[in-house]
């Protein structure tokens, strides 16, 4: 044996770590393969990739759905249904997927959730009810909810109601009134010492585990706790608390003396009457028994004297008491009581402790614990009328001892078919359920006590569970009752004998009773109908499911039976752990199939739940689908009337800070209030953008200086990630058509994210593509085509993205990168420099004209580490490839020459015309090469523009001359890049550089600098204007409004960003670059409808711009003044929290008088609905809205889309729209994507008047 052991152990040394690799690509390969056919996937079997089916079930088909822990898609439970189902179900014994302790964790973070989020009245409202209607079988779960309402935050509360600051006094006001609500239903649920001994024992742990400070943790012994605990003792009767101290000494450690010591319960509470009632003396020594554990008092009448100085203290009790007090304690039940249980605590004579059981009425806990072996004993123990729940406990036991006649079994059967005792008592369906289930196997779980079950006692059990619920007249509906009998449901339910799949049938028996017409059927990855009826047993019932098999699940399977047999049924009972996942349909979308195939269009679902989780196949959005806790008593009567219970909101919240409670309000926009919202970096529910909107804002916004809440890293990632994703899930089409769209209109103002994403899809598991493609699995062939696809398609946008060397460089650079990090050979990794990305690197640069490519070679020499060289050394470049014309073309020579200076960086081939004699071993090549080159292409090498530009580019390298610099600048029309950083210096070369019309980018971008060394004279002021004002020339460089708006805002400022040059600005050139702005833009003609311009002035939108001088604040006021130019009718306000309604003239405001206006604004948090709300305030009329906004809204208490329906409904115009200006390449947006009447555009997208216009007018 020990050998096979061995054999088993794992081996450390000899794993292979490469098998960590195989599996990151596998991952990745099952994401993109669902491209290509979404029911089937790949998989690594024995080492090998293969395909496998996906079931539909573990495909996501909501937004709202979520991966439950089989790996299936299903709903998640409302906070009320969580709660329930903990209150009844409890966590005890866990479940298939998660253990007791991860479930436990689970269910009290959701609870702690509840309480932070202000619902506490939530969990205290169920913890009532359930618990007067006897709901829960067990009491643990529920009295760990109540002691955490009780206790949470007990210390931090104390500090808070002290504070001055009235939000943090507000909380502790919250948190103190659910404390005392919780405490008020401590008499009503703490029925017995047990209970209280759990409750206190909770409480002490929550109170220091809640506590921000750690070195001094509260105990949670307050005044208020004294207070509970104190009436609990006092509002007893003498006969109850008599049983109550000696039925249930102590328990978990907890006993009646710690509570009396800790709470100082005092009888004198009782008022005044209290000193003249009979009661006072007995209860007096009662109270004095549970503190000392002896009844001394009882002496006063005996006439015997105490030998000790407590006889002075006896004589003044005997001169408090009254002769009628004194009587009753001498007559005393529950002073006898409490007389017996101390004079039997070391009994052994039985005919005495039967005696003291009948003349007492003394239960099970009384007895000494060898005296439970007696028949004799046990048959007076059932003579007294032994309480119910002691009874059904023991039931094993007395049968074991063989005590039980046919009388005493009679009168079991008969208070077992007692309604009226039964309800009484308190008797759970479950828990009579697990009797019979244990007494019926003669054995005990965990247990060795073996017994013979008596059939009587055990059909009586079985009419006790059926009469243990709450019953409800029948629905005179058609049932189908469907019970999971998949592998999950084969564990045991809350820890005991019985399994979830055996309680769910016995479950399903009530209905089978209750109604007349109903079918039963049980599933799990195939269906079995079931032949039960009324006549069936629970024992037979459960034989037969016992010959079922295991599998996965399919809750679906119900109805599409239901469909395929053409059956009517008005209701489905589904008995689950809603851990479906096998299926191809979701079970809420075949309950829709059902009701419309059948014509059944009200057709119901009622769910099971058999565990304290928080998944269920029910859509919550569905008023035809119910949850319910499995083992709820109350059961028939929610399936007869499932009504739905309407919850109020809440209004506080509070965090604890460096050991300090602060607290706030709670926004109705922290709330969520649509399954599809998603929580944005502030904390605010908003709406989570489509894929093609999270491309453009990357693409148009990048994520250069990050935002308020995230930093550039972290924005950078999360579109990264979510670039992948797209990609993986085979959508890479998308990203490629936004590139080429975005770059062929200059809708984006900086390349660095537009290059990344199209170096992504350029080079993303190059590696992996290449080996696939050899595979013989033709999914795995398929896969490995679709990413090759993929490649072609973006290197096919390079030429047209990558205008000039710097692109390409930046390009090259991701390239490699991304080959290198998506690879999943570690060991070799791809530099991603395969046979394509040579040719499109090669065909670059042979595709250039000599003055293009001259000009490329020495303007942009390197960058980011990359060099023309560096790519011709990679590349290959080879003219030969422009065909056989080339051979004969003019600009042969001239071209070869270019390419020669790129590799060796000087410019030898020009000497061949000028009769100079080359010194070296180059001769020969020299000669050779003459003869090759026709008259032709040597003259017009000679003659060459861009072999001229080359020349006086390395001429100029050490030059200081200002003269010769000059001289060149105006015959080759050199720019700035080719100047000695030293001339740079010289006002007349600038002057030059002007004059040759300087590119406009670079034009705009040295404006301040031109201004600093004063070499700007009236002509060239002129001349600046009237090109930044020629709107046909903005768009030929492809100047971006963005980078207009930053350049004017630098040069405006007078100095430059991050730079110590000043200047003073020239105010004309201040106007033209504003016009310049606005005519950047793509224009669109006005739509003739009323604006309402709102612009997000909270403190996140302080950050710069995509990185630059200017912030979102600033950048968003400049947008809007598009808009404000463009109609006829607009209103601007700005908005934090709260709204602030802005004047402006059209005629004289420019976006110095608005960037002042905003200046002066106040910083606060954000609410986008602010603009809604005021329209409606005021009775304005708008058909429009547009937000600037970085969407991290949520101070408000209505969501913004919330607030633009209520603003359609009061203003009567339905179609009134909501534009959301989106200024952070975040994932959040306050518009809801499922309104055609909402729209999110990329900020700084050039396009967007277009896009408004075409939106405005329901083009788009």
């Amino acid at each position: 044996m020990s050998d096979e052991l061995d054999a088993l152990v794992f081996d450390f040394k000899k794993f292979d770590e490469s098998l960590l690799d195989t599996l990151k690509q596998s991952e990745v390969q099952y994401g993109n393969l669902k491209a290509e056919n979404s029911d089937f996937t790949v998989a690594i079997v024995n080492g090998e990739l293969v395909s496998v089916k996906i079931p539909g079930q573990m495909k996501k088909v909501r937004d709202d759905q979520v991966k439950n822990n089989a790996g299936g898609y299903v709903f998640q439970v409302s906070d009320v249904t969580r709660i329930r189902r903990f209150l009844i179900l409890g966590s005890e014994g866990g479940t298939f997927y998660p253990s007791e302790k991860e479930i436990t964790l689970d269910n009290v973070q959701n609870l702690i959730r509840i309480i932070d989020e202000g619902k506490a009245f939530m969990i205290l409202k169920e913890i009532g009810e359930i618990n007067a209607q006897n709901r829960n079988p067990k009491m643990t779960s529920m009295l760990f909810a109540l002691a955490l309402c009780a206790r949470y935050h007990v210390h931090d509360c104390r500090k808070a109601s002290k504070s001055s600051d009235p939000m943090v006094v507000a909380y502790s006001k919250y948190i103190s009134e659910m404390h005392k609500a919780a405490f008020k239903l401590v008499p009503d649920v703490c029925r017995i010492p047990t209970h209280l001994f759990e409750f206190v024992g909770n409480c002490e742990l929550i109170s220091k585990s809640s506590s921000s400070n750690k070195d001094k943790p509260a105990t949670g012994w307050g005044r208020t706790m004294r207070a509970v605990i104190s009436k609990w003792y006092e509002s007893k009767t003498p006969e109850r608390l008599a049983m109550f101290l000696t039925k249930y000494p102590q328990r978990g450690g907890w006993s009646h003396r710690d509570l009396f010591r800790l709470a100082h319960p005092n009888l004198k509470r009782r008022g005044d009457s209290f000193y003249s009632s009979p009661e006072r003396l007995e209860l007096e020594t009662i109270f004095n028994f549970a503190v000392k554990g002896t009844l001394e008092v009882k002496k006063q009448d005996t006439g015997e004297e105490k030998k000790s100085d407590g006889d002075t203290e006896e004589a003044e009790i005997k001169e408090k008491h009254t002769p009628e007090q004194l009587e009753h304690a001498k007559n005393s039940k529950a002073l006898g009581l409490i007389e017996a249980y101390l004079k039997l605590k070391n009994e052994k004579n039985e005919e005495i402790i039967i005696a003291e059981i009948k003349k007492h009425g003394l239960v099970r806990e009384h007895i000494p614990t060898d005296a439970l072996k007696s028949v004799n004993i046990w048959k007076a123990l059932l003579d007294t009328e032994m309480p119910m729940t002691a009874m059904i406990r023991n039931l094993g036991r007395m049968s074991a001892i063989k005590c039980l006649d046919d009388n005493q079994i009679a009168d079991i059967v008969r208070r077992l078919n007692d309604v009226e005792e039964l309800r009484k008592a308190r008797i759970h369906p479950l828990n009579v359920l697990i009797a019979r289930s244990t007494y019926y196997i003669g054995g005990g779980y965990k247990s060795s006590l073996e017994w013979e079950p008596e059939q009587k006692i055990v059909d009586a059990l079985e009419q006790a569970f059926y009469k243990s619920f709450i019953n409800a007249p029948p629905t005179g509906k058609r049932y189908c009752l469907g019970i999971d009998v998949s592998g999950s449901m084969g564990c045991h339910v809350s820890g005991c004998v019985i399994t979830c799949r055996e309680a769910a049938s016995a479950l399903s028996l009530i209905n089978l009773h209750n109604e007349n017409t109903v079918r039963m059927v049980a599933f799990c990855d195939d269906l079995v109908e079931l032949p039960f009826d009324k006549t069936w047993s629970l024992d037979k019932m459960r034989d037969y499911m016992d010959t079922l098999r295991y599998a996965p699940t399919d809750c679906a399977l119900p109805m599409i039976w239901a469909m395929e047999k053409d059956l009517k049924f008005d209701v489905f009972v589904i008995y689950t752990d809603n851990e479906t996942y096998f299926g191809d349909v979701h079970p809420f979308e075949a309950l829709k199939q059902y009701r419309e195939k059948s014509g059944i269009h009200d057709a119901r679902l009622i769910v099971m739940g058999m565990s304290a989780t928080e998944f269920t196949i029910a859509d919550p959005t569905d008023a035809g689908m119910l949850d319910i806790a499995g083992f709820d008593s109350a059961v028939p009567q929610i399936i007869s009337d499932p009504a739905t219970i309407s919850l109020p909101r809440c209004t506080v919240s509070v965090a604890i800070v460096n050991g300090e409670l602060v607290s706030d309000k709670i926004p109705g926009q922290v709330k969520k209030v649509r399954d599809d919202q998603v929580k944005n970096n502030a904390g605010g529910y908003v709406f989570q953008v489509s894929d093609v909107t999270r491309i453009r804002r990357f693409l148009i916004l990048g994520s250069e200086g990050g935002t308020f809440y995230q930093s550039e890293k972290e924005i950078t990632l999360d579109n990264v990630q979510n670039l992948i994703r797209i990609i993986d899930e085979g959508k890479a089409f998308m990203i490629l058509k936004e590139i080429g769209e975005i770059n062929a209109q200059n809708r984006n103002p900086k390349m660095t994210s537009m290059l990344f994403a199209l170096a992504l899809c350029a080079r993303y598991h190059v590696h992996d593509c290449r080996k696939a493609s050899k595979s013989s699995d033709p999914m795995v062939v398929a896969y490995s085509k679709y990413i090759s696809e993929m490649h072609k398609a973006a290197f096919k946008l390079v030429p047209d993205v990558c205008r000039i060397p710097t692109h390409l460089f930046e390009f090259v650079g991701n390239c490699e990168l991304i080959s290198k990090s998506s690879s999943s050979n570690k060991d070799k990794s791809s530099t991603g420099w395969g046979r394509t990305m040579r040719a499109v690197i090669s065909k670059w640069y042979e595709s250039k004209t000599p003055e293009r490519l001259a000009m490329f070679l020495t303007k942009y020499p390197q960058r980011g580490g990359w060099s023309h060289r560096d790519l011709f050394r990679l590349a290959h470049p080879n003219l030969k490839r422009r065909g056989d014309s080339f051979y004969s073309s003019p600009e042969r020579l001239e071209l070869e020459t270019i390419f020669n200076f790129a590799v060796k960086g000087t410019l030898e081939v020009k000497k061949q015309d000028t009769g100079e004699e080359k010194k070296s071993d180059g001769d020969t090549e020299e000669a050779e090469i003459k003869e090759k080159h026709t008259p032709e292409q040597l003259e017009h090498a000679k003659n060459s523009k861009a072999l001229g530009l080359i020349e006086a580019y390395l001429k100029l390298k050490n030059e200081k001359n200002e003269e010769i610099i000059i001289a060149e600048i105006k015959k080759h029309g050199l720019v700035r890049e080719h100047i000695p950083t030293d001339a740079l210096k010289s006002v007349n070369i600038w002057k030059e550089l002007l004059d040759t019309e300087m590119p406009m980018t670079a034009m705009i971008r040295n404006l301040g600098r031109m201004s600093a060394i004063k070499c700007l004279d009236e002509n060239q002021i002129t001349d600046i204007v009237r090109r930044l004002n020629d709107v046909e020339e903005l768009r030929k460089a492809r100047i971006h409004p963005l980078n207009v708006l930053i350049a004017r805002s630098t040069y405006s400022k007078g100095g430059g960003y991050k730079s110590s040059l000043q200047w003073e600005p020239e105010k004309r050139i201040v106007d033209a670059l504003e016009k310049a702005f606005y005519k950047s833009f793509i224009n669109a003609p006005p739509t003739g409808k009323r604006y309402c311009l709102g612009i997000d002035v909270s403190i996140s939108m302080s950050q710069p711009a995509s990185g630059a001088v200017i912030t979102c604040r600033e950048a968003a006021s400049a947008l809007s003044f598009i808009h404000f130019h463009n109609e006829e009718t607009v209103k601007i306000v700005a908005f934090c929290n709260k709204l602030t309604e802005l004047h402006f003239d059209k005629k004289n405001c420019t976006l110095d008088t608005m960037s002042c206006t905003i200046r002066r604004l106040r910083y606060g948090s954000t609410d986008c609905a602010l603009p809604m709300i005021w329209a409606m305030e005021k009775d304005l009329k708008f058909d429009v809205f547009v937000i600037y906004t970085d969407n991290e809204t949520f101070f408000g208490d209505v969501h913004p889309f919330e607030a633009l329906k209520q603003y359609r409904e009061k203003s009567g115009i339905h179609d009134a729209r909501l534009i959301v200006m989106g200024m952070s390449a975040t994932e959040f947006t306050i518009a809801d994507p499922t309104d055609a009447g909402m729209l999110d555009i990329a900020g700084f997208d050039s396009a967007v008047p277009q896009i408004i216009n075409e939106f405005v007018n329901g083009n788009i």
